[in-house]
């Protein structure tokens, strides 16, 4: 009768009933230790966005991911997100390749340089290299492609890795320096890409405690997405918890919280 119910809701169109009688079903399954069928889930997700009710449809793909996560539905949601109204696509371009890359979804060479570029501006070098050495790895990219870009970039940014290192003390200084707790969360989670994670993580936990942050949800997914890289998936998963931005934060941690609880890490 229920699935009798359900298709006549469909046809109907009927979107705001749809929604909330698949939700009851779907948290029925969970209260009551059952995995909600892929169906339910998807006929949620596709009323939600009917509905234009954005925040379900980022906690039902959370639970598509968590249930049934595959490659391609990875793909999928990192896609949805971005077209997501109020996502800031440009700000957060560098994390959604992150996720990418976690999830073997990086569609080619262009997508390693991109990231590796964008890490490098961003002021983790260390991190720069590292893609750039998965996509050689790989074999998605090699030294000499187009006319040696890969390698001039692998230089220079060994270059400032050379650079940061020299200068770490000093950074670090500046950072503790500042009226605003930015400064000290960035060296950290640079420091955090340099292998320091415990230090990186003081850090970056001193600059959100010293306040005055110009975006504080993204100082507490960058946190929990160290903790995550330093081996603490408890505590990663309590950060990102914390995280409530609407324009795209909390979708990221959420995404990561949900990677994290599968991730051989």
């Amino acid at each position: 009768m229920k699935q009798v119910q359900a298709a006549a809701q469909l046809r109907s169109g009927d979107v705001t009933t749809i929604l909330k009688d698949t939700l009851a079903d779907i948290s029925a399954d969970e209260k009551a230790g059952r995995v909600p069928s892929q169906d339910k889930l998807n006929t949620a997700l596709w009323a939600a966005n009917k509905k234009g009710d954005g925040g379900t449809e980022s906690v039902l793909i959370q639970k598509l991911l968590n249930y049934y996560p595959t490659k391609q539905l990875w793909a999928q949601s990192l896609g949805t997100l971005q077209a997501k109204k109020g996502f800031a696509a440009g700000r957060y371009q560098v994390d959604v390749l992150r996720l990418r890359l976690v999830t073997e979804n990086m569609t080619g060479a262009n997508d390693y340089m991109e990231l590796a570029q964008l890490a490098g501006a961003a002021g983790y070098p260390e991190e720069g290299k590292k893609v750039l050495d998965k996509g050689f790895a790989a074999g998605v990219l090699k030294p000499t492609d187009d006319n040696a870009r890969p390698k001039r970039l692998a230089d220079l940014l060994d270059k400032r890795i050379a650079e940061a290192k020299a200068g770490a003390a000093e950074a670090e200084k500046a950072a503790r320096g500042a009226r605003e707790g930015d400064e000290l969360v960035k060296v950290g989670f640079a420091q955090v890409q340099r292998g320091q994670a415990a230090a990186g993580i003081k850090l970056m936990e001193e600059g959100i405690a010293k306040g005055n942050l110009k975006r504080p949800d993204d100082a507490k997914l960058y946190l929990g997405l160290a903790q995550f890289l330093g081996g603490d998936k408890a505590k990663a998963q309590a950060t990102w918890r914390t995280v409530k931005g609407t324009d795209g934060s909390a979708d990221l941690a959420g995404l990561w919280s949900v990677y994290a609880r599968s991730a051989k890490h």
